[in-house]
């Protein structure tokens, strides 16, 4: 068997990196917000308390539905390769467009989530039990 070379691999290939990270809307519990005292609390190495939600999951959607639509556009013209994706230099400027295109989306739905931020704020807190 003959080794094979990888120098002319990347020649009909770029490279593409999608890094859309997102907010989970979340924060740590602490005992505090319980009403606890940490010192009736087992060790945290042994338990924690989980997180709560600070705003409506559904106000954050379109992120996550952003980023989804970004990762499919390029497995649908590329393959997963070291934690990005390779795609042929042919398909590479449609794709590029699209993600363009989307990373507007993702701006704009940014921009009216910050516009709407304190007015959703209050919203969700109305919505929970007065007791929390």
């Amino acid at each position: 068997m003959q080794p094979q070379s990888l120098d002319g691999l990347s020649d009909p290939l770029v490279f593409v990196n999608v890094d859309i990270t997102n907010w989970s809307g979340k924060k740590t519990l602490t005992p505090e917000d319980l009403g606890l005292d940490r010192s009736q609390l087992p060790p945290e190495t042994l338990v924690s308390l989980g997180d709560k939600q600070l705003v409506d999951p559904e106000a954050l959607k379109a992120f996550g539905s952003i980023r989804s639509a970004a990762r499919r556009l390029c497995l649908a013209v590329g393959t997963r390769f070291l934690g990005g994706y390779a795609v042929p230099v042919a398909k590479a400027p449609a794709l590029l467009a699209e993600l363009d295109r989307l990373g507007q989306r993702y701006q704009d739905a940014r921009t009216a989530f910050l516009a709407g931020y304190d007015m959703q704020l209050a919203a969700w807190t109305q919505q929970q039990p007065p007791e929390w």
